[in-house]
């Protein structure tokens, strides 16, 4: 008896240096990513958080990534 399939939503983002979802909030025009980011099950952050380490840097982080539809 074959054990059913489970299927896992993998999101893997990288080196975001704080920068915010939504393209408002950032002084890029051409921000490195676009909100909404596609739901999934897993997130996956890769490469640098902030751009220098500071603590505001990395509270702004942790609200983006708040921000992204992904349980764990």
């Amino acid at each position: 008896m074959s054990s059913p399939t489970i299927k896992t939503r993998i999101l893997i983002i990288s080196d975001t240096h704080n920068a915010p979802l939504s393209p408002k909030k950032h002084r890029n025009p051409t921000p490195p990513f676009k909100s909404p980011l596609p739901s999934a099950d897993l997130l996956i952050h890769c490469g640098d958080l902030t751009m220098t380490g500071q603590l505001e840097q990395y509270h702004k982080t942790l609200d983006m990534l708040a921000e992204i539809d992904a349980p764990v």
